[in-house]
């Protein structure tokens, strides 16, 4: 909210998402000639659907064939935040990184190089404090160069090790063609693998 806010202004609805109790907010920000459509997901940690709010979290991004998708990490609790970024590589859409919160994580004497976790990624990240304002014109540079193609968009997907990499092949083989649209073959088997129960029920009713 911290940066939906500031970029849509009053330019805002909010509904709830259909059958659903959890809020929607949308909102749309104009920058260089360009309407960008904002859809602010309900705050998760995972792609795991544990609660309504995760749930519709994922469903939007697995489902709703967003353009750019960006996850807002916390500059000072990078180990917790990270995890759904690494969940996000293994997705079709792409990824941009909003390190927010970098004066926190100074104040506690963390110092997180952005070029070099960008480095790593190998999608952009942007520092950012957003509470105060800043980085807010350089995430939004990040979006439309992801989506008109000027950044070299080259995700590093998680090394899983052999032994795990053989088994998610194993299970991709054995989803083989069945797999219900429009999920990933291989996000479905990692989930198959962790136990997520709606994922496993999709995929039996399917």
């Amino acid at each position: 909210s911290s940066v939906f806010n500031p970029l849509t202004g009053l330019s805002q609805h909010v509904g709830n998402w259909t059958g659903k109790t959890v809020e929607r907010k949308t909102g749309w920000h104009r920058e260089n000639g360009h309407v960008l459509e904002i859809v602010d997901l309900p705050g998760t940690y995972s792609l795991t659907a544990n609660s309504p709010e995760e749930q519709v979290a994922r469903d939007y991004i697995l489902t709703g064939r967003p353009d750019v998708v960006v996850v807002i990490v916390n500059a000072a609790s990078l180990e917790r935040t990270l995890y759904l970024v690494a969940e996000m590589l293994e997705l079709p859409p792409p990824v941009v990184v909003g390190l927010n919160m970098t004066d926190v994580a100074e104040g506690q004497g963390l110092r997180v190089e952005a070029k070099v976790l960008q480095a790593a990624l190998g999608v952009p990240v942007v520092p950012m404090a957003a509470a105060h304002g800043r980085g807010l014109k350089e995430l939004v540079r990040a979006i439309e160069q992801v989506y008109d193609g000027s950044f070299a968009y080259e995700p590093t997907r998680p090394d899983l090790g052999a032994e795990t990499e053989a088994l998610v092949a194993e299970v991709e083989r054995l989803i083989g063609a069945d797999a219900p649209a429009p999920y990933p073959r291989r996000w479905l088997a990692l989930k198959l693998l962790e136990g997520d129960k709606e994922v496993t029920d999709r995929v039996r009713a399917h």
